[in-house]
């Protein structure tokens, strides 16, 4: 199935309405052509929606560094049978020329950093936060906290100055140099779903009360997620935590760690999903159980009798039947109760450079017993944090 790749200017620099910079739509029919994507692969996990892709960019050496300079967090957007099927931000790029690499990415930028320390009666502080607000109006806020032993405030706040102005911009690093290598220059991008800026601020909604754990997940998104994500559907779960984490958190990392103690369907607790897809919703519900595809003959298809397989790019993460396992039984009291279907966790697509594409479907498994230990280990963390304040 065909498919088209576009980029869009930067979200965060166009009030959510994009303008296209670039179809880098391949053809494989004309493989040279310039400044068109090359080995296009991209992945969709249950567990955080739209997840990585990666392609690479060839032509002339002005028009590739162009790109390098001005497209860190553009959007990307992967459209194929009239809908979108995948949607990200360019996260990290290389440009090769002459056989010197550097790199641009945002696992190298800080605009928001605050210093932790020690102070001289060994209490834990935190300074305030120095910021560059140009980079945060250029790519959006990301926060850093730097641990900090055995020092007081002063050198606290140094400390904390020195890393801003090192670390404020993605300022592009030499990565590698082949001496004596002249050649052709090339420029890989690499591609991160939404989801991944949810982990670009600490969560700070926390109070130290009890609430029901989608209550506490919605507060994330809407506060420390603001920036890139919305808010999407969240399915009620009354199960009580407690709004507290013993050490700075980033908020993604916090739904992950509370996610792993799943969602009630009236009886028990089971399997549940955060996930980010079109338009940046982040969703929270449980999984459905419900097979969405069907794999018969090596093949996945969207209904149990199709003729025609599902087109690869629309496929998604989800339960699958296979409809050529032997075994046919039910398994009283599972999560999935027919033994002919599998969780599809993760989905990976690659463009095949000649008009075919390639799926690879991923499984996982879901035990009960993993849920109902995050929960009891949750409450013994909870216990042990009201037994330290209770001894000051």
């Amino acid at each position: 199935m065909a498919y088209a790749l576009l980029i869009f200017s930067p979200l965060i620099r166009i009030a959510n309405k994009p303008g296209k910079v670039l179809d880098v739509t391949p053809d494989w029919r004309y493989p040279d052509l310039p400044m068109r994507a090359r080995g296009w692969r991209r992945s969709i996990r249950g567990f955080g929606g739209y997840w990585q892709g990666e392609f690479t960019l060839y032509g002339n050496t002005n028009d590739l560094a162009h790109f390098f300079y001005h497209n860190l967090g553009a959007h990307v957007e992967e459209r194929s049978g009239g809908k979108k099927t995948w949607e990200g931000m360019v996260y990290e790029m290389e440009l090769t020329t002459d056989g010197s690499t550097r790199r641009r990415s945002f696992d190298t930028m800080y605009n928001h950093v605050r210093v932790q320390y020690y102070d001289t009666n060994n209490n834990l502080s935190i300074t305030s936060a120095a910021t560059n607000d140009g980079s945060i109006q250029t790519y959006g806020r990301r926060e850093l906290i730097w641990p900090l032993d055995s020092q007081d405030q002063t050198p606290a706040e140094k400390v904390r100055d020195k890393l801003l102005q090192e670390l404020a911009w993605p300022r592009a690093r030499t990565t590698g140099t082949v001496l004596g290598t002249v050649g052709g220059s090339s420029l890989f991008v690499r591609c991160c779903g939404y989801v991944f800026t949810a982990n670009w601020r600490y969560e700070s909604v926390g109070d130290d009360t009890t609430d029901s754990l989608s209550d506490w997940v919605e507060e994330i998104v809407t506060t420390d997620c603001a920036d890139f994500l919305q808010q999407g559907r969240v399915q009620s779960n009354t199960l009580t935590v407690q709004k507290e984490t013993r050490i700075e958190l980033r908020a993604w990392d916090v739904i992950t760690k509370l996610l792993e103690m799943g969602i009630s369907d009236g009886t028990n607790q089971v399997p549940a999903r955060a996930y980010v897809d079109d338009e940046r919703f982040l969703h929270y519900e449980e999984i459905n159980t419900t097979p969405v595809y069907f794999k018969r003959g090596g093949g996945f298809y969207t209904a149990a009798g199709a003729r025609a397989e599902a087109n690869p790019w629309q496929v998604k993460p989800a339960v699958v039947r296979d409809l050529t396992y032997p075994i046919q039984t039910f398994e009283l009291d599972a999560w999935l109760t027919d033994a002919r279907d599998w969780y599809m966790s993760e989905v990976d697509v690659w463009d095949n450079q000649d008009g075919t594409s390639r799926l690879i479907p991923k499984g996982e498994e879901f035990d009960e017993s993993d849920i109902l230990t995050a929960q009891e280990a949750y409450k013994r963390q909870m216990e042990r944090m009201q037994e330290l304040k209770e001894m000051g």
